[in-house]
């Protein structure tokens, strides 16, 4: 959890990188959903990176941990 919300509150958020240009956010958010409740996830302007948000840290915990992911 990283980034500060604007009510004060850290946002459990995971950047992810080096994406196929043909994955779709709704893609991710259903991979990342399987480590936790994803509150958000959108694709990056250059298309390789997003950024998904997770309801709790021990999502991202989980989801860090059963690195590397493969998406499909």
């Amino acid at each position: 959890c990283f980034q500060m919300s604007s009510s004060g509150s850290l946002k459990c958020q995971v950047l992810v990188r080096n994406l196929s240009r043909r994955t779709t956010a709704k893609q991710l958010q259903q991979h990342a959903s399987r480590y936790g409740p994803v509150v958000d996830c959108y694709l990056t302007d250059n298309g390789n990176e997003a950024i998904i948000e997770f309801n709790d840290r021990t999502s991202v915990d989980v989801f860090m941990g059963k690195r590397p992911h493969v998406v499909e």
